[in-house]
């Protein structure tokens, strides 16, 4: 897994992995996205059973309102039950989407023009949407 760096508020690689900002901090992984993202549409991994074997996954729009509030409006929701007790990251590194709520994140993020990301514990990954479009060439060729 890369391990990335957030510099002047933007997020410059695909995957960012908290871990030491947030022990310096004391941030979430969500506080330090806030600094450098918003508005944006965000899917994250809460590990329910401990051992992740029952996963749920929340997907929000999260904006900044105009009294300075981070609002977070929460789109849906996936129930995940799996016998694999390790985070959810595929062998290609990537966070390990559920399939509906994460091809609607994508999909959503193209058509509203937003930057998304997945996260889980403390890695944050910026999704792909250019490999997104590729599969779907007939809607989002325009």
């Amino acid at each position: 897994m890369t391990k990335l760096n957030l510099q002047d508020g933007y997020l410059h690689n695909k995957q960012i992995l908290l871990s030491e900002r947030m022990s310096e901090n004391e941030m979430s992984p969500e506080e330090i996205l806030n600094e450098a993202s918003l508005p944006r549409l965000q899917i994250e991994c809460i590990n329910v059973s401990g051992d992740y074997t029952e996963q749920l996954w929340k997907y929000e729009l999260v904006y900044k309102h105009f009294t300075g509030d981070i609002v977070k409006v929460t789109i849906g929701q996936t129930e995940r039950k799996t016998g694999r007790t390790k985070p959810p990251i595929g062998e290609d590194g990537e966070i390990d989407l559920p399939f509906r709520d994460g091809a609607h994140i994508k999909h959503d993020a193209i058509h509203l023009n937003l930057p998304a990301y997945a996260i889980c514990d403390d890695i944050v990954e910026k999704l792909d949407l250019s490999s997104f479009k590729l599969k779907f060439p007939e809607k989002y060729s325009r």
